[in-house]
């Protein structure tokens, strides 16, 4: 008998990978850091937040760099939902069923989304 739902949350329940390719792209235009192309962000998704930003740039001082790129992604690439989701989310607990929410993000950041998208 299933008693619970787990759910992904990068681009199962949120919208994340795109946004994540755009604004690194987009970032390091701005300050100044070796532009990655597309691909070789998007072959890093799902990776933790500070291994991507360390394998795309060694040398950058990761707290100086994160400020930027929240502060950019906010403005240009708001967050939102994927197409579905909270409906989903909605039938499954209206069925009395368990959710669960599986991610590689840490609690901060992955209760930041939470609030401001779900």
């Amino acid at each position: 008998m299933i008693k619970a739902v787990i759910f992904d949350v990068d681009d199962t329940l949120i919208v994340t990978g795109r946004r994540t390719v755009q604004g690194l792209v987009e970032i390091s235009k701005k300050i100044g850091l070796r532009v990655p192309t597309e691909r070789e962000v998007a072959r890093l998704l799902g990776l933790p937040w500070e291994t991507m930003v360390q394998t795309l740039w060694p040398n950058v001082n990761l707290e100086d760099f994160i400020q930027s790129y929240e502060k950019y992604k906010t403005i240009h690439y708001p967050l939102e939902c994927v197409v579905g989701a909270k409906e989903a989310l909605d039938k499954v607990k209206s069925e009395g069923y368990l959710v669960g929410i599986i991610t590689s993000r840490n609690n901060d950041t992955l209760e930041k989304l939470w609030k401001n998208v779900v």
